[in-house]
């Protein structure tokens, strides 16, 4: 999103957003077979247009992440 302090999926969070210094952000899903293992966010301290190459690579190396998770040895 590129301005969570105002964006009204953040409403509960403007506070926090605000006094935490970010301004966009994105969350991308790590997901291994139809299972999430994890997420990734990414927080900005200034306006960042989201396209959709950016949000397309991003998740492209998000994948990398979610493969090496779901392949990494269990305790």
């Amino acid at each position: 999103m590129a301005d969570a302090r105002t964006d009204p999926l953040m409403a509960a969070a403007h506070d926090l957003v605000r006094a935490e210094g970010y301004v966009s952000l994105l969350a991308l899903p790590l997901l291994y077979g139809d299972s999430l293992v994890a997420t990734v966010s990414m927080y900005y301290d200034r306006s960042v247009e989201l396209d959709k190459e950016y949000v397309t690579t991003a998740q492209g190396v998000a994948d990398h992440f979610a493969v090496a998770l779901g392949l990494a040895p269990r305790p």
